[in-house]
């Protein structure tokens, strides 16, 4: 583990994020103006940043960001939660992964680091693509949020670094317990967070969590948690959330317990070095 890691103040406030959507349930896909109500209200119990993808209407990939950009339009007249839009998705292209990197108002956008297994099938983010969605986030001034599913990942920083497309304090999202790729437990979450550049603000995201345990080592190791519908609806065990605003403020209760604040979106952004 990083010296850094071990005698640093643990950082304070928590951000916590919401992933408002499950795209494996299209059949409960919401419409643009539930999804924007939706995410409003998950401002307001806490969250700092939502993060979803370029969909059709039906939460089909696509490149038309016409329906992504509505719910933007929606969210961004009502509060100032941080967009983060999505540059993955197992299946989509390339193009359709790319469109949102050209809507308005987006901030952040995932950054996937490398390729996995990811729920059965190969998920392919080649160095060459990797680079791409870098340097196009920084002409735009868009702030990366790379995602580490796998070790192996890690070694795809030093050269976006060299070029400048990672700005320092640098955002990162350890991405555990998806189907096929690296477990989520404690053990993993401390290995991953060691394999971290010195000084990241990162993010737990915890797919398929029953409970909030993981989510309560992340903020004990100086994390911030990533709740919503994409990773899991539970509340508790056999406890199920039927609108994320609950997962969100679940959350937040669970930061306040540990004795932490939580993040406003302006604290988040003053902790990335962006101007209001």
């Amino acid at each position: 583990m990083h010296h850094d890691a071990l005698t640093a103040p643990v950082p304070n406030p928590v951000a916590i994020s919401v992933a408002p959507v499950d795209y494996s349930d299209l059949a409960r896909f919401p419409s643009a103006g539930r999804l924007a109500d939706d995410i409003v209200q998950c401002h307001a119990a806490g969250a700092s940043v939502v993060h979803f993808h370029v969909t059709d209407p039906q939460g089909r990939p696509t490149r038309d960001t016409s329906f992504f950009a509505d719910i933007v339009q929606r969210v961004r007249s009502q509060c100032d939660i941080m967009i983060e839009g999505s540059t993955g998705g197992v299946g989509a292209t390339v193009e359709e992964r790319s469109a949102v990197l050209g809507v308005p108002g987006v901030e952040l956008a995932s950054l996937n680091m490398g390729s996995c297994n990811l729920f059965g099938r190969p998920y392919i983010n080649s160095p060459d693509d990797i680079r791409g969605w870098a340097e196009r986030m920084h002409a735009r001034g868009i702030i990366p949020d790379m995602c580490f599913f796998e070790p192996g990942f890690f070694t795809a920083v030093p050269e976006l670094k060299a070029r400048g497309w990672i700005g320092e304090p640098c955002l990162a999202g350890i991405c555990l317990g998806f189907p096929n790729a690296l477990p989520a437990t404690v053990e993993n979450l401390v290995f991953m967070q060691s394999k971290l550049p010195p000084h990241a603000l990162w993010t737990l995201v915890h797919h398929g969590g029953r409970d909030c345990s993981l989510l309560a080592a992340a903020i004990a190791c100086g994390g911030h948690i990533r709740v919503g519908f994409e990773d899991s609806r539970s509340l508790a065990p056999q406890q199920q959330a039927t609108r994320n605003h609950q997962l969100v403020a679940h959350a937040h209760q669970l930061v306040r317990q540990l004795g932490r604040d939580v993040a406003t979106p302006a604290d988040l952004r003053k902790a990335l070095g962006k101007c209001e």
